[in-house]
């Protein structure tokens, strides 16, 4: 049986069961240039991309993938982590590739600063969120998010695993 296959059967005896909840995880904020101001657990100051579950219940992270390649939207698969409702999960986009639940997550690739593409991805493969074709180009000190109104702007200082309200910056 195909692998893709294999994950269709399983989706469908999650939506049988009755537990798969709203998937409305999405990127809220990220950085592509990171001039040191917030460092990974090696010291290195990483790409990061924060994702943000404005759901009313936890939403377990197993089977969504990151990707910023729009031709292999299953590029870096998650852990089995759960993020709680409310809740915000900062993601190195570092190369290093680590997928410990319990320990700091790495994907296996960077951020472009000159723009690329950036989805997330829900069980069912589908774009849960993505920046398409690109993300604009990036500038060091300044993150790139989403608030309320879902509208991307560069922000004023960054705010991993925290909220973006009004905290626009320089465009």
């Amino acid at each position: 049986m195909s692998t893709h296959l294999r994950r269709i059967l399983l989706l469908l005896g999650f939506l049988a069961a009755g537990l798969l909840p709203a998937q409305e995880v999405a990127i809220s904020e990220f950085l592509a240039v990171n001039d040191g101001t917030n460092s990974d657990v090696d010291g290195d100051s990483s790409d990061w991309v924060e994702l943000y579950n404005p759901a009313a219940e936890a939403i377990s992270l197993a089977g969504w993938y990151r990707t910023d390649d729009s031709e292999d939207l299953l590029k870096w698969p998650f852990p089995p982590v759960e993020l709680g409702r409310g809740s915000y999960l900062v993601v190195f986009a570092s190369g290093k590739d680590r997928r410990r639940a319990e320990a700091e997550l790495h994907t296996n690739f960077s951020l472009d600063r000159d723009g690329e593409y950036l989805a997330l991805v829900d069980p069912a493969d589908a774009v849960a969120t993505e920046f398409a074709p690109v993300f604009p180009r990036q500038r060091g000190g300044f993150s790139f998010g989403r608030g309320e109104s879902l509208v991307g702007d560069r922000l004023s200082s960054e705010h991993p695993g925290s909220s973006n309200r009004g905290q626009p910056g320089p465009g």
